[in-house]
């Protein structure tokens, strides 16, 4: 929050530089896959004749972005700006790491759409940052700096995207997306000076958690990644080789990763009162109570109804996909449900959609000082 004085605190440009980033990220990685598209078409067995068997990798990106940005923004104000930050730029890492190393369509589907999911929770999430960390009458330069970043994005995506397909394979576009994260992720952690005086009389960082989360991080990387250089490597290859016939996941660098996955759980899950949670699992059924989680998956759902029946359509043919005799019924239904969710009878501050904010705007006069100055 910012001061009573309405000076911003020490610390907060800094973090609205790391979470800049990670909106620069999202949003150059939006529209890198112009460039890289017919390298990824090849390499799932896609002919370029097909064009629109691609469409899912386009529209899954947009499918995960739309989606959940009510329930993250959501549940940035139960838990804190920084862990959905983080949160968003693991998922957003993971479905990188995912598309890299695909070799179907399925599969590059699947980490286009966590890769949106992650990269969509970070607009609002940073714009709530700003809020949190700017009086009022300051806001209006980093939520500008918050829209030029995203706009940049869309210009410097096919642009270092056709570098690093010409300097490499279209895969490097996807693996750069995880130091980055990585560092990211570091530095929207990073507290005002204010916070840290009140961390520092409370709770100490979680170093133990945070070694687990960096051993099942790498591991997992490995475990996807798989690259030949190792596992053609006959002093480490047997890490990679499957304990249990054909089943990659009993490999040992898999195995590691899911025991460390497994202990960092458990770690979260049991820290003392002196150490503070690098994820606060222990609050979790609580936080989606309060987080409206049923509005946002309805939410969702109309969301991502408009984006699948418009994004997977073919051009040539028609402007609408093939499931919209389908999914267009049912945006009424959808639409109904998530505003009586809304409406229902919770505490106003729980829900995604606050019923009556509208009406308040609407009652609000334009020419009310308050508005003006």
């Amino acid at each position: 929050m910012t001061e009573a004085a309405g000076q911003v605190p020490r610390g907060a440009r800094l973090r609205l530089a790391f979470a800049s980033a990670g909106v620069l990220l999202g949003a150059a990685d939006t529209y890198v896959v112009v460039i890289a598209l017919p390298a990824i078409m090849a390499s799932v067995g896609i002919d370029l004749s097909h064009l629109q068997e691609a469409t899912p990798i386009i529209s899954g990106f947009l499918l995960g972005y739309v989606a959940v940005l009510p329930l993250l923004g959501r549940l940035s104000d139960v838990y804190g700006r920084a862990p959905v930050l983080t949160g968003c730029l693991v998922l957003f890492a993971a479905g990188s790491l995912i598309t890299a190393s695909a070799d179907t369509l399925g599969a590059v589907v699947l980490g286009r759409t966590m890769q949106g999911a992650g990269g969509g929770g970070l607009v609002p999430v940073t714009l709530a940052l700003v809020a949190d960390l700017w009086p009022p009458r300051r806001r209006g330069v980093p939520l500008g700096v918050v829209g030029a970043v995203q706009e940049l994005g869309s210009v410097a995506g096919p642009l270092y995207g056709a570098a690093l397909t010409a300097a490499s394979t279209w895969r490097a576009i996807f693996y750069v997306n995880l130091p980055l994260a990585a560092v990211i992720a570091v530095g929207v952690r990073t507290r005002t000076a204010r916070s840290r005086q009140a961390g520092a009389r409370t709770a100490s960082p979680d170093l133990l958690g945070g070694g687990l989360a960096a051993v099942c991080a790498a591991a997992s990387v490995l475990a996807i990644a798989a690259p030949p250089a190792l596992t053609d490597s006959v002093a480490v290859g047997t890490a990679f080789a499957p304990l249990a016939g054909d089943v990659s996941v009993t490999s040992p660098i898999a195995l590691v990763a899911l025991v460390s996955a497994l202990a960092f759980v458990v770690r979260e899950l049991t820290a003392p009162a002196t150490v503070r949670p690098l994820v606060p699992l222990r609050g979790l059924s609580r936080g989606l109570q309060r987080a409206d989680w049923p509005g946002a998956v309805l939410i969702a759902l109309v969301l991502g109804c408009l984006v699948a029946v418009f994004a997977s359509a073919d051009p040539q043919h028609s402007a609408l996909g093939a499931g919209a005799p389908v999914l267009l019924p049912r945006l009424p239904c959808s639409a109904r449900s998530s505003w009586c969710a809304s409406c229902a009878p919770r505490s106003r501050s729980s829900t995604c959609v606050p019923c009556g904010l509208a009406r308040q705007r609407a009652r609000s006069s334009p020419t009310s000082p308050s508005v003006l100055r």
